[in-house]
């Protein structure tokens, strides 16, 4: 399973392959000009995903 973290278009993009060995991604944070960071976590269990947002310096 491959992990990783990249910068692309002024946000972080988290990339890994799932079990089927299918490239996922997902957008966990978007930069502003202003100095403000939005983080996204992306927390799952077996049925369900929760998405939570959060705003840093």
């Amino acid at each position: 399973m491959t992990k990783e973290i990249k910068n692309e278009n002024n946000s972080m993009i988290y990339c890994y392959t799932d079990k089927n060995n299918v490239l996922q991604s997902a957008k966990i944070s978007n930069y502003s000009l202003n100095g403000l960071v939005t983080l996204k976590e992306i927390s799952n269990t077996k049925n369900s995903y929760k998405i939570t947002e959060k705003l840093a310096l």
